[in-house]
């Protein structure tokens, strides 16, 4: 992971992806991957937010 921004409203991420090796890649996207964060408290009514976008936006199951 690379950030975690927790607030009252929020819970903001941001999450890395690393280059798979090799020289090709014909990449249509990413599948779901599951991923586990550890917060300070519990979710509540906060709303987890992809922060890498602009604007940020909300993360839902797929």
């Amino acid at each position: 992971m690379v950030g975690l921004e927790e607030t009252d409203r929020d819970v903001r991420l941001v999450i890395g992806v690393e280059r798979a090796p090799g020289d090709f890649h014909n990449c249509l996207g990413n599948r779901a991957t599951p991923y586990t964060v550890e917060l300070s408290r519990p979710l509540g009514d906060r709303v987890p937010r992809d922060a890498g976008l602009h604007p940020m936006r909300e993360i839902v199951k797929p």
